[in-house]
């Protein structure tokens, strides 16, 4: 198959989200017809990926964080409400990158921000990458970062987030919970975790 974009309508504008349809010429063995796809995207029409190709700078970081208390590894879980799920989800601190700001950076801040955290040894566990493709082309950057201090958090008006301290050992069972609603790459990195630090 042959895809060729025709013309991007934007249908909302919105402050930090918008929808799009994207107008395809689809050619294969049967010929050519039109197709019109449906998605989300934190950027403007100029900006989007599918016209931009910007692939290496993420929107966004989720960052997770540990301590060592007494020898032991301990992973810092928040627990945050999320409007379109309509539930608190288990999670790790995230948020999007400033203008000119690097995964790094961006790590650091929402640390502080989040959970009062200063942390050091911020290290990308994955670079840019779709969060969810068949829905919108964000793209986040996922990070691990020591913590080596805590003061109180510095949260935005509408933020809920609250957090706790997990030792590795009960990472299973928090995993195996189905009242937990955990996101997919929160989970994934757990099990990396889990894996890294045993």
């Amino acid at each position: 198959m042959e895809w060729k974009l025709i013309d991007i309508e934007q249908e909302t504008n919105h402050r930090f989200l918008n929808f799009f349809v994207l107008h395809y010429e689809i050619s294969d063995d049967h010929g050519s017809r039109p197709y019109s796809y449906f998605m989300a995207s934190r950027h403007g029409k100029e900006e989007l990926l599918v016209k931009a190709r910007q692939y290496g700078r993420p929107d966004g970081v989720v960052l997770a964080l540990y301590r060592e208390n007494q020898g032991n590894i301990e992973v810092l879980l928040t627990s945050q409400y999320r409007p379109p799920i309509g539930a608190y989800l288990t999670s790790f601190t995230a948020g999007l990158l400033d203008e000119g700001e690097t995964v790094e950076e961006a790590s650091i801040r929402e640390a502080y921000e989040e959970v009062g955290a200063k942390v050091s040894q911020v290290e990308v566990l994955a670079p840019a990458s779709p969060s969810s493709s068949g829905l919108s082309d964000e793209l986040v950057a996922m990070a691990l970062a020591k913590i080596e201090t805590m003061e109180a958090p510095h949260l935005e008006e509408n933020e809920d987030i609250s957090y706790t301290f997990v030792p590795l050992s009960a990472l299973p069972a928090i995993l195996e919970d189905k009242n937990r609603i955990i996101p997919l790459n929160v989970r994934l990195t757990l099990l990396y975790l889990l894996r890294r630090f045993a």
